[in-house]
């Protein structure tokens, strides 16, 4: 009985052996010195050595349509590509096996677009492949793994929607021609094989980047047979203009090259010169950013503007309207909403079927803003808007975030953040902002 216990023990430390032989021989380098490390600490009681394990970082992933844009930022280690997958569950050194694979990406191309085939949630994850094709079996949540499941809107096969490549060529923007012509500035459209609407803009400052746009005006939103559009901006101030094509801007793609989609030199009409090409109604338009002032009777001498207003009567009002007005200078101003509005989740982030971008937002909410984590709800609600979104989602988003940021008491902040999604929530933003401006008010 003894010796074949004996050589039963023998028989499985030489399986274990083998076993631990043939799986060093299938891992990458950073398995196997993470394993020698382990192992040198546990014998000798020597510090461990570093791990060598690169892998991406800022993973990000947009839904647009029935494709998801997948993001990241390459490792300097990293020379011979990525392998993409998705997984039904949160991926481990054992469970993704069994993902599924999506592609391969070469260094440098840090960005893969696949069209989703359901709409199930998926965790989507980058791992960094070596010369051998192995894998480094690293596993970081918002660095090379999505932090939750996200699903797409899958479209039907007859659709026939082809598939873009992360090896695309980009086309650059239509290139911009400005020129005054007498009255009027006209713009020209020079494209090569762009397609899909443009959307002009005129400024009074130079537009280089996307935020120079909360100071422009959109001039005009030109079909795509459309090559050339007349402007008649308001005389005697220098403009600068500047043309998108709508699907870049929507991506997120967007982009102003100096000379090429966007004016490098200002354009000007003289004040004065007679306006042949307005419409009757100028006198009642006003063109952002600067107002302009248009005077409605003629002055030929030195005389006080005021003269040229019409008299204005004094009338008695009746009893009546001078009790209502004395009834409201009474209560104005004394109405204040001194406590912060309890925390409100829209019905939309609460239906059970929500998918894609809408179903994202809904675990950051159910998960941080629900539980009270205020910090952790601006920190992801900032990634989920750091990619292209309809306009319900960053609304919402939006939302979110300025209570949260009213909550740890960021009030100016939170003010920009609900203007932001008053169109599409009037009600519930309108609290949070009267709220804050009478807080704001007390401050002062």
């Amino acid at each position: 009985m003894f010796m074949i216990t004996r050589k039963i023990i023998v028989s499985g430390i030489l399986s274990v052996l083998t076993i631990f032989a043939f799986s060093q021989e299938q891992i990458p380098s950073a398995q196997v010195a993470e394993s020698a490390a382990i192992s040198t600490s546990a014998d000798s009681g020597q510090t461990q050595e570093t791990v060598f394990a690169p892998f991406p970082v800022n993973l990000r992933i947009g839904v647009r349509g029935p494709e998801l844009v997948i993001t990241w930022q390459d490792s300097p280690d990293v020379s011979w590509g990525y392998k993409i997958y998705r997984s039904a569950t949160i991926p481990d050194q054992l469970s993704y096996k069994y993902a599924t694979l999506l592609g391969e990406a070469a260094g440098g191309t840090e960005r893969f677009i696949y069209q989703v085939t359901d709409d199930k949630p998926y965790y989507y994850f980058i791992l960094a492949r070596t010369a051998e094709n192995l894998l480094y079996e690293v596993f970081i949540p918002l660095k090379n793994l999505s932090l939750a499941p996200v699903s797409g809107e899958p479209v039907p096969k007859q659709a026939g929607i082809a598939l873009a490549t992360p090896e695309a060529v980009k086309l650059l923007p239509p290139k911009i021609e400005v020129q005054k012509v007498n009255d009027s500035i006209v713009v020209s459209l020079v494209k090569e094989n762009q397609k899909g609407r443009m959307i002009l803009y005129r400024s009074a400052d130079r537009i280089n980047t996307l935020m120079n746009l909360a100071n422009s005006v959109v001039v005009a939103i030109l079909d795509s047979e459309i090559a050339r559009f007349t402007d008649y901006p308001i005389p005697g101030i220098p403009y600068f203009y500047a043309v998108l094509p709508e699907s870049d801007l929507i991506s997120g793609n967007a982009v102003f090259i100096a000379g090429q989609n966007a004016s490098e030199e200002s354009v000007l009409i003289p004040a004065g010169v007679y306006r042949t090409g307005l419409p009757a109604s100028l006198s009642l338009s006003r063109t952002i950013p600067l107002p302009y002032l248009v005077l409605r009777k003629s002055i030929s001498e030195a005389t006080f503007f005021d003269s040229l207003t019409p008299d204005i009567k004094n009338t008695q009002l009746s009893p009546e309207t001078e009790k209502s007005i004395a009834l409201l200078i009474k209560n104005a101003g004394t109405k204040t909403l001194t406590e912060l509005p309890a925390g409100t989740i829209l019905s939309d982030d609460i239906k059970a079927n929500s998918i894609g971008e809408h179903y994202t937002l809904k675990q950051v909410v159910n998960t941080f803003f629900a539980n009270k984590k205020y910090a952790e709800t601006i920190d992801q609600l900032s990634l989920f808007l750091s990619l292209p979104r309809g306009g319900d989602a960053t609304a919402r988003a939006h939302f979110y975030r300025g209570q949260a940021m009213a909550n740890m008491g960021n009030l100016q902040d939170a003010f920009f953040e609900f203007l932001q999604a008053q169109e599409r929530y009037y009600q519930p933003c309108s609290v949070w902002i009267v709220y804050i401006l009478d807080a704001l008010h007390g401050q002062n």
